[in-house]
């Protein structure tokens, strides 16, 4: 067996080893490097009430709306 084709990719990130006669085999190696750079921009804190409020809102209001039905079932029996 002997090496037909080596390439590696624009980013680095991948290896293409083809071998054998006529490239019957081919594999494709991760390097485990990435040029890939994070894009600009700022990291905040969350306000986690700001976040919950809605979903505190639906909650509060099914169970007003739970217990309005709880107490109109009672008053007819």
């Amino acid at each position: 067996m002997f090496l037909g084709d080596v390439s590696i990719s624009s980013t680095g990130d991948t290896l293409a080893v083809a071998t054998g006669p006529g490239f019957g085999t081919c594999y494709l190696l991760d390097t485990g490097y990435s040029t890939i750079k994070p894009v600009g921009g700022y990291v905040l804190p969350v306000i986690k009430l700001a976040v919950l409020t809605p979903y505190l809102a639906i909650v509060g209001l099914a169970g007003a709306v739970t217990v309005y039905i709880a107490v109109k079932k009672k008053h007819i029996d």
